[in-house]
């Protein structure tokens, strides 16, 4: 039999790291018998991240290093005003649109593009903007103008989706819905 007295975390980025189970794992064990705890890895920052288990018993001590890498993800938000509009045919709604970088690495070949009914809305300009590398923590504000034309009908809602695409970052939308008044 050997019994185990401690199981503990220590060294340089020994906060980075948790462990579960492992209170269970402090007792007397039979020849033969063992018990499973987890290690658990939660960066604070980006880099290099490095502890020391140490288990200790009646047996001795026995320590493992841990190592892991920390990185910061991108994290994309999109944002549209006035997200419900409406005007009189041939007038024009401005969507200002906010696209933000709330995480840690910077959003790569950013753009932001429409899409809508071109049949009922004119949209004036370019339909994506380009805003390139988006830095952590940073954001643009782009207005798009959008023309209610004739052909729209009086009280139908027409959708105008808004997505931000990153090469780094999750697909982001958002959608405003436009009217036409009488």
């Amino acid at each position: 039999t050997a019994e185990v007295t401690g199981i503990t975390l220590s060294g340089a980025n020994a906060s980075q790291y948790s462990l579960s189970g492992a209170n269970e794992c402090i007792g007397e064990f039979g020849s033969g018998n063992n018990c499973q705890f987890e290690v658990n890895f939660t960066p604070g920052s980006t880099g290099q991240k490095t502890a020391l288990v140490t288990i200790t018993s009646d047996a001795g001590v026995s320590q493992t290093n841990l190592a892991g890498t920390g990185q910061d993800k991108t994290q994309n938000s999109l944002t549209v005003k006035p997200r419900n509009a409406s005007a009189r045919k041939g007038k024009v709604i401005q969507l200002r649109v906010r696209a933000a970088n709330t995480g840690g690495t910077a959003s790569k070949s950013t753009n932001v593009c429409v899409r809508l009914n071109q049949r009922a809305l004119r949209l004036g300009g370019n339909r994506c903007r380009t805003i390139g590398s988006l830095p952590a923590g940073a954001s643009r504000n782009i207005t798009f103008r959008v023309r209610v034309t004739w052909r729209a009908r009086t009280g139908v809602r027409y959708p105008v989706s808004i997505r931000m695409n990153s090469g780094n970052a999750i697909v982001r939308k958002v959608v405003a819905n436009l009217r036409r008044k009488r």
